[in-house]
């Protein structure tokens, strides 16, 4: 067992945060056999420098900042043809499963702010502070992606 400054380990790190590593890695890249491979590279990267750990904050910032590099890297690669995510996801409604389909629709850019602040509850200066811009940049591509997502499910301008 390996342990850092901070007394984390890499089994506490893979059961506390493997469920947001996978979500944002499917989240970023839309299909599931990259997303695996995202998720992998993740948890490696961080067996490699655990020892560089600080904190619980700082663990979580690393892991979410590590997903979206691999997640970019695994896009760009010319092995990214691979099939997309499976039909029979299963999800809590069906309200659900057309707004993750809108979602995935969504610019890159515009969907990792809408996991990040919706799913992950992370705020707009951490979310700045993690994709290394500013905050109303994050505001407007928040704001832009809420219309777009507005728009295809076909809600009204106050319930968002």
């Amino acid at each position: 067992m390996q342990t850092t400054k901070s007394n984390i380990d890499i089994n506490y790190a893979i059961d506390k945060y493997s469920n947001m590593v996978y979500r944002l890695a499917v989240s970023r890249v839309g299909k599931k056999d990259i997303a695996d491979d995202v998720y992998q590279e993740v948890f490696i990267r961080l067996n490699r420098n655990i020892n560089k750990i600080e904190s619980e904050s700082h663990l979580k910032n690393w892991l979410i900042k590590v997903t979206i590099n691999c997640s970019k890297t695994e896009l760009m690669s010319k092995w990214n043809n691979i099939e997309e995510l499976p039909e029979d996801i299963k999800f809590e409604t069906e309200e659900h499963h057309e707004i993750f389909e809108e979602v995935q629709k969504l610019d890159e850019k515009y969907r990792t702010v809408i996991h990040l602040f919706y799913y992950e509850d992370m705020k707009i200066s951490e979310i700045a502070e993690m994709l290394d811009t500013n905050e109303s940049t994050i505001k407007t591509w928040l704001s832009r992606a809420r219309d777009i997502l507005r728009k295809a499910l076909g809600g009204d301008e106050n319930e968002w």
